[in-house]
């Protein structure tokens, strides 16, 4: 029995993506794909450029080429991992292998796309991480964490039914 595809959202308002790529045809084909959506591309040629923009922009979703590893990659990954609400990352690349797409999740990524991209493609990965980044906020703000300060139930005395501590 086949399945119908997963619907792939799109952001209702205006919602930044941005494209970390050294080549200004990925940015352009990213703008072209998109263009009657509301993600709006936001552009850096190189990692150092990207965590400024990470910071300043609440960005749901990164598309990071692989060419562009300037030594920056890992501070990066630390820098989204270090928001609220941390972006979904996909890197792109010229030749998916196997074993790369393999080792994506390992390195803290969330899918592959191949270059040059396919619209099809595009839209439905980067619909599936805006999907994803909307449940895991939601699931933040439906369940926060306790403060760190906060007592943990196993540190806190139980109550009996005639609420004397246990």
């Amino acid at each position: 029995m086949a399945y119908p595809p997963p619907r792939v959202a799109c952001p209702e308002e205006p919602v930044a993506l941005l494209s970390v790529s050294s080549r200004e045809e990925d940015h352009a084909s990213l703008r072209r794909i998109l263009c009657d959506t509301n993600w709006e591309v936001v552009e850096v040629s190189v990692g150092r450029d990207a965590k400024p923009k990470l910071l300043a922009h609440k960005t749901p979703v990164v598309i990071f080429a692989a060419n562009v590893f300037d030594g920056e990659w890992n501070l990066l990954l630390a820098a989204a991992r270090q928001l609220p609400d941390p972006p979904k990352l996909i890197v792109s690349l010229r030749a998916v292998n196997d074993r790369f797409w393999a080792e994506i999740p390992n390195l803290g990524c969330y899918d592959v796309l191949a270059r040059p991209y396919m619209a099809e493609e595009v839209r439905r990965v980067v619909g599936l991480a805006w999907n994803r980044w909307n449940r895991e906020c939601e699931n933040r703000f439906a369940h926060p964490k306790p403060p760190a300060s906060a007592p943990r139930v196993a540190d806190t005395p139980y109550r009996t039914r005639t609420g004397k501590a246990g």
